[in-house]
Parts: structure tokens; sequence; C-alpha cells
């Protein structure tokens, strides 16, 4: 029998942290002068420059079933920013300060999944970083984190809740 723990309940508790995550408020308001726009899911088109810094969980896969060893959910989080701010190195090089901080966002969201209160019965096992071409979309820098979360399939799977 399949787990009752659905997709889009896993992705709001990740949600939920970053939403609640005193660093990345203090992150956004340092850099940004406000708080970090957060959706779930996208519309067609992608947020706009009003929306900066955003984050937007995408949600991607559920598996498992009665033959599966465990239980799996995957989403992405979008992560985005505005800055066209540079720093002249001499010599030639010049450095973009928006990879800096869509470095350091990112690694407080990836920060913000292990703060799952310990009654929870998930956990963020991969967290995967992917710096999405800026070309195009400059001065907007952006990021893909790819998260996975599994849960042992266990007699009795089928009643074991999200949390508790």
């Amino acid at each position: 029998m399949p787990t009752k723990v659905k997709l889009m309940e896993v992705v709001a508790v990740f949600r939920d942290l970053v939403k609640n995550d005193t660093d990345i408020e203090t992150f956004c308001q340092t850099n940004f002068g406000k708080s970090i726009t957060i959706f779930t899911g996208l519309q067609r088109q992608f947020p706009s420059d009003e929306d900066s810094p955003f984050v937007a969980f995408l949600p991607d896969m559920k598996s498992g079933g009665c033959e599966a060893e465990s239980f799996s959910w995957s989403f992405s989080c979008v992560i985005g920013l505005l800055n066209d701010n540079y720093s002249d190195l001499g010599n030639g090089a010049i450095e973009w300060e928006g990879l800096y901080l869509i470095d350091n966002l990112s690694e407080l969201i990836s920060e913000s999944f292990k703060n799952l209160p310990s009654d929870y019965n998930i956990s963020a096992d991969i967290v995967n970083f992917d710096m999405i071409d800026n070309d195009e979309m400059y001065p907007l820098a952006t990021c893909d984190l790819s998260v996975a979360i599994n849960m042992q399939n266990v007699l009795g799977v089928e009643n074991i809740p999200l949390r508790g």
C-alpha cells in the first residue's frame, strides 16, 4: 500500500521552512531591502523584476508502491534575484556581484531545509545546485535547487503521517 503523503504536502513543508527562516529574511532585507517572494508553482511567465529576490517551488514527482524499497518525492526551487553591480578587481578582471548573492541565498535556502522539526518523518536527502545560464536574463541571476526526499517502505507505511 502506498503512503498517503502527497507531493504538495511535502512541498508546502519545505516552502514554509523558507518562509519562516530568519537568516533568509535578514539576508534579503540587508541586500535587497525587502523579504523574499515565495511562489508555489509558476504561471507561464517568469516572475517580474518587482518579485526579486524570489524562490519558486516547482513540484516534480512522487514515486513508490507496494514493492518499492522506499517512497520518494522531488521538487525544484528556482531562485532568482536582480543585481547589476560589478566589482573591478584590476588587470581586466571584473566580477558580477549577483553571482555571489545567488550563491549565498541558495545556500541559506538549502540550509533552511535542515531545520525540519524532529517530529517529521521525512528529510531532504539530496539537494543539488545548478546555476542557470544568465546570458539572456541579465541582470537576473538564477539558480535551481533540485531536492529529493525519501521515506523507507515499511509494513504499515500507508499509516505513517508526514508529521507525528
